[in-house]
């Protein structure tokens, strides 16, 4: 069951993420690309708060981390070269933004 609990928490967080990514590439992306990469950053970070609120363990926001990224891969367009690099550097910033958020996940312990 834990199994199926947290497929369906990657299945749901990828597509969110995704959606607004997506909607907001629209909005901000085109008036200001870096405001739309710190943006998806934001989203990855959120994306790790928000699995450890939920009580998850590290695999279904790494999971969710990951599909984020190879969804906003396959969004590049291939007809307008100037387009690509901002989806590279969302990428990046998914990875920068995972990684942050894995600070969430740290447990100092005074021995």
């Amino acid at each position: 069951m834990d199994f199926i609990l947290g497929t369906v928490k990657v299945l749901i967080g990828t597509f969110v993420l995704f959606t607004v990514a997506r909607i907001t590439y629209g909005t901000i992306g085109q008036r200001s690309g870096w405001a739309w990469v710190t943006l998806v950053c934001a989203l990855a970070i959120a994306n790790m708060v928000i699995h450890r609120l939920l009580g998850s363990t590290i695999n279904p926001p790494f999971f969710t981390a990951v599909w984020f990224g190879i969804v906003l891969s396959g969004l590049t367009s291939k007809e307008s070269p100037t387009v690509a690099p901002w989806y590279k550097r969302a990428i990046y910033a998914v990875v920068l933004g995972t990684v942050m958020g894995w600070a969430s996940y740290a447990e100092v312990s005074s021995v």
